[in-house]
């Protein structure tokens, strides 16, 4: 829980490899903007220049269905797992930018077409830049599910918990608590290693630029 990074400008050496860095990250997703008194989502394309952030946004427009023998070229952008989205030129010479893609019956393609806007903001009037990941904390939740689940089970099982529930009903037998310690433990960390990837994908990891520490 929390899983975070925070870059401030005073770490770097300079303001420039600062945004050096920021460019290299927010180049294919999107990303929050928060500024002295609003805060907005950026889109691809974003970029810092001149001290000055040029700031792509955003309007999700509606749901468009096309024949895909209507399509020229479609560039996908972004990772598939975290941002589907996609850039789509049309035999007719309109270009649009596309989410949600999705291929129907008929050799159709349906998707929601978003309209751009862009402009520049001085980046001294920028708090902080900042994005949510989920691929690190879904590869992490694995092993630490695997441990955290196997802990949790390995107690139970020295409690008796585990021992209690599969010989209920039956004559008494003695308890073992070694074995049921190890069976707690095994069947704890198969969920954990389930379980784990599950909420850290849900989590996710939030990268924060701060630009006013």
């Amino acid at each position: 829980m929390g899983c975070s990074s925070t870059y401030k400008v005073t770490d770097y050496p300079s303001k420039e490899k600062f945004y050096e860095d920021i460019n290299n990250s927010i180049g294919n997703r999107d990303f929050n903007v928060v500024t002295d008194d609003s805060s907005f989502t950026g889109f691809r394309g974003s970029e810092i220049k001149n001290d000055s952030l040029y700031a792509v946004t955003r309007i999700i427009e509606k749901k468009e269905t096309i024949s895909s023998g209507d399509i020229k070229e479609i560039k996908y952008f972004g990772k598939a797992y975290e941002e589907p989205s996609a850039d789509i030129w049309l035999k007719n010479g309109e270009e649009l930018r596309a989410e949600n893609l999705m291929n129907l019956p008929g050799s159709k393609l349906q998707f929601t077409n978003i309209k751009i806007n862009s402009g520049y903001i001085p980046t001294d009037k920028v708090k902080e830049i900042n994005y949510k990941t989920r691929l690190k904390t879904t590869l992490i939740g694995i092993p630490m599910g695997f441990v955290c689940g196997g802990l949790i089970g390995g107690y139970m099982g020295s409690q008796g918990w585990i021992f209690n529930v599969k010989n209920g009903g039956n004559p008494p037998l003695q308890f073992d608590a070694a074995s049921s310690i190890a069976e707690g433990f095994f069947f704890g960390a198969i969920i954990g290693t389930v379980v784990g990837p599950i909420i850290g994908y849900i989590t996710g990891w939030n990268t924060v630029f701060q630009f006013k520490p």
